[in-house]
């Protein structure tokens, strides 16, 4: 009863004043505008923190001729443009996804054009970018650029711990031949593959953006596709552990409109994750597609989110007022009407108070294409930034709410699941009510949220419990977490089982440095299988190198193992699968172990390193006077230096001639026989 008089108040109060934002997109330098569309759509933004230093940043597509703009957040809520080292995209760019596509720890760029090439630029570390496109098999040649490419969207559909990319394109045109959509295997970060398949493809359809989602929670990332026009219907495929499978009808996801939005959420709190989809034809009604156990119910007009007649494009949801529930912004094409602000009555129902002016505080009425979600100033009140039609400069509108609502932020690293924390369950526990999140990387219409998964507590002011769901079976789990604050969590960091035994300890120890010893402590181990000890150089990709039997039940039992197969002075990763009777399984945390260096080299310092001379430096350190081969490779995988060196105990300095080396990208790997180490090198 509470809860009902708290939304009334709130819904009587947005009734009165309508939502407290301010413009502040000129103030920091953001006076442009997309521009022209070859078709239509305008263009993408990203709200993605791509350096990486706690504060969302934004990425903006432009038009053809212009390049990509970038503003770096200055941690103070405000933004300077900046001028990345990447190569110049003049294309007409659609979508910005700032994605670590090999896991290494930095974000990498994705971006997709219409009539043109869709690019990969790998972060070499320094946030200076190469474009790796052709090198890892991603298509360059002439014929794809009539693709009409608009979305793309990463996620781990066969659960590797390496993101997988899915290209959605148009056509060019409204009435030219649509092209297939695409579906690349990620290969441990140093490929793609191309695995698309008749059902994957898309057929004919006209396809503009898509989202991977876990619409049946079992912890697998499906995908949902949205298709212009009423011939082509919408499309779900289930993941079926590694292959998709297209169950539109079955579950009555297959909605036939003009679609042009994919935006998820679980809208009425009941664990599960909705649709929401615009329309541009035929009264230009939306479809709000609830989820009940997997199965779909077309409920936008019944839940006051129709949106019709006005012209819908980007809709997402977020919670602006920090009330526990997801509200909804949605673009307007049509001039006479202005933007979608739709308020959450905390039961899935919608009002949209101040229909007549509508919009953020009554003042959003220019038309618009897409939207993304952040928070520019860490002040836990959601912001929206506004890619607006043709020459409509971009909009950012700060939230300015004055409630004292609390909030979380939770970020995610991943460490046997990608690196980005994608495709994860995020539920939050307060006095028995359960709210939850899943994380992406595109959303809505062309848009990329915040990397930082935020939720509205409402009054909380201890949040139970914090539960993480990772793709790959790890749940990690937090206790009496403070709200009003952002938390990390590393995978595996406070690891919780489901499993009939709990492992109470788990360590790796050099011994006399000769072999690494692990050892574990389990308690409560009944009917269980036992423990695969799996090893990594890395962290991510493991293989398995022991096992240990599980079978008799056991009170307390404490386990060991012997690691012989090391090479001193190398980093090792260690892992226990731990399985049960009926396959099912978890893993543990990852620990490390390192031999010290009595037989071997280390690469040390690399410099210069962007390369601007004729020559570079590296710094090679050993224990032993030993013989080493040198070799360098470019971006296109050739051979373009081999040497043998003999150095000797103690720090040594090689000079490798450059000056007949062109611009990009290089491996240099050195090797002694028994290991080998491999850098990266950037000539310019």
């Amino acid at each position: 009863m509470k809860k009902n008089l708290l939304f009334a108040l709130m819904f009587s109060f947005n009734l009165l004043f309508g939502q407290t934002y301010s413009e502040v997109a000129s103030s920091n330098g953001m006076n442009f505008a997309y521009g022209a569309s070859g078709f239509e759509g305008g263009g993408g933004i990203s709200f993605a923190d791509f350096n990486q230093d706690g504060f969302d940043d934004l990425t903006f597509c432009t038009q053809l001729g212009d390049n990509l703009r970038f503003f770096e957040n200055d941690s103070n809520g405000g933004f300077i443009e900046i001028f990345p080292s990447i190569p110049a995209n003049t294309a007409e760019t659609k979508q910005a996804l700032w994605v670590d596509f090999d896991n290494d720890g930095d974000k990498d760029l994705f971006v997709t054009a219409y009539t043109d090439i869709n690019r990969l630029y790998r972060n070499n570390g320094s946030f200076m970018f190469t474009d790796v496109t052709a090198m890892l098999g991603l298509p360059v040649s002439d014929e794809y650029k009539d693709h009409g490419t608009y979305g793309a969207n990463f996620g781990d559909f066969d659960n590797d711990g390496w993101l997988d990319l899915y290209i959605t394109n148009y056509g060019l045109g409204s009435t030219d031949m649509p092209h297939p959509n695409y579906l690349y295997k990620n290969n441990n970060g140093t490929s793609f593959t191309d695995v698309t398949t008749p059902g994957t493809a898309g057929g004919t359809r006209q396809s503009f953006c898509s989202i991977f989602l876990d619409y049946d929670n079992d912890l697998t990332p499906d995908l949902y596709v949205a298709n212009d026009r009423e011939e082509y219907p919408n499309v779900l495929y289930k993941n079926n552990g590694g292959s998709l499978t297209d169950v539109s009808v079955g579950s009555g996801a297959d909605v036939a409109i003009w679609a042009m939005n994919t935006g998820a959420g679980d809208v009425d709190n009941d664990g599960d994750l909705d649709i929401y989809v615009t329309n541009v034809g035929n009264g230009n009604f939306s479809s709000l597609l609830m989820n009940d156990n997997g199965s779909f119910t077309n409920e936008a007009v019944s839940r006051g989110v129709a949106f019709g007649p006005r012209i819908g494009w980007g809709g997402n949801f977020f919670d602006y007022d920090n009330d526990t529930d997801l509200d909804l912004y949605v673009c307007s094409l049509t001039t006479s009407a202005p933007n979608g602000f739709y308020v959450n009555l905390g039961d899935g129902n919608f009002v949209e108070p101040l229909v007549a002016s509508n919009g953020l505080g009554g003042i959003d009425n220019v038309t618009s294409f897409v939207n993304a979600i952040g928070d520019i100033n860490n002040d836990g009140k959601l912001d929206i930034a506004v890619s607006n039609n043709a020459a409509a400069n971009v909009m950012l509108w700060e939230n300015q709410e004055t409630n004292n609502s609390s909030w979380l932020k939770v970020h995610l690293e991943g460490v046997t699941s990608n690196r980005d924390g994608i495709s994860c369950w995020i539920e939050v526990y307060v006095n028995g009510q359960k709210r939850v999140r899943y994380t992406h990387t595109a959303m809505a219409y062309l848009a990329q949220n915040s990397d930082y998964t935020h939720f509205g507590l409402g009054g909380t002011t201890v949040i139970d419990s914090l539960i993480v769901r990772w793709p790959r079976g790890n749940v990690d789990k937090l206790e009496d977490v403070a709200v009003n604050q952002l938390v990390s969590i590393v995978e595996g960091s406070t690891l919780i089982s489901s499993l009939p035994v709990e492992l109470r300890s788990f360590n790796a120890q050099p011994v006399d440095n000769e072999y690494i010893a692990l050892n574990w402590t389990v308690e409560s181990e009944l009917d269980f299988a036992g423990y695969e000890i799996q090893r990594s150089l890395d962290g991510r990709t493991f293989e398995a190198i022991g096992w240990e039997d599980g079978s008799e039940a056991q009170v307390s039992t404490n386990y060991g193992f012997k690691d012989l197969e090391v090479t001193k002075g190398t980093d090792y990763f260690y892992r226990l699968k731990m399985i049960d009777l009926d396959n099912s399984f978890e893993y543990s945390k990852v620990v490390n172990a390192h031999l010290d260096l009595k037989n071997g080299f280390e690469i040390g310092t690399i410099y210069p390193n962007p390369v601007k001379d004729a020559e570079v430096s590296l710094n090679i350190n050993t224990n032993l006077d030993e013989n080493i081969f040198i070799e360098v490779y470019n971006q296109t995988g050739s051979l373009v230096l081999n040497q043998q060196r003999n150095i000797a105990s103690g720090e040594n300095t090689i000079v490798l001639p450059t000056n007949d080396w062109v611009s990009g990208l290089y491996l240099v790997k050195v090797g002694n026989g028994a290991k080998e180490e491999i850098r990266k090198i950037i000539v310019q």
